[in-house]
């Protein structure tokens, strides 16, 4: 994609990659729950050799999970309350990105 400003002096090229084109994109049966939710996330409708990459919300990974069953818990207990993304995908496409917020906060005694 070409980005021209009005005086038609500067180009700016853009190039997508496949995490922001929907094309590449699957409509898939994944669900997440429940959300809000409060240290565990369940994730169904996964399939065995996919994976699920969870990140907090300043984009850094905190966990990848390589999909063994079609039912996956989140266990994300050792983080912070806060907005996460969660991004599933198998080995050539991206199926899905989900927002979801933990709410679990930690009491310390």
């Amino acid at each position: 994609m070409h980005v021209t400003s009005a005086d038609g002096k500067i180009v700016v090229t853009y190039t997508f990659g496949p995490f922001t084109s929907s094309e590449l994109m699957v409509t898939s049966q994944i669900e997440l729950y429940p959300n809000p939710f409060s240290g565990k996330l369940n994730v169904s409708g996964v399939e065995r050799g996919q994976r699920i990459q969870v990140y907090n919300a300043v984009g850094s990974a905190i966990t990848n999970i390589n999909v063994q069953r079609n039912h996956e818990i989140i266990d994300i207990n050792e983080h912070p309350a806060g907005l996460y993304l969660i991004v599933v995908s198998d080995k050539n496409r991206l199926l899905g990105k989900y927002k979801a917020i933990n709410y679990f906060i930690r009491i310390f005694k």
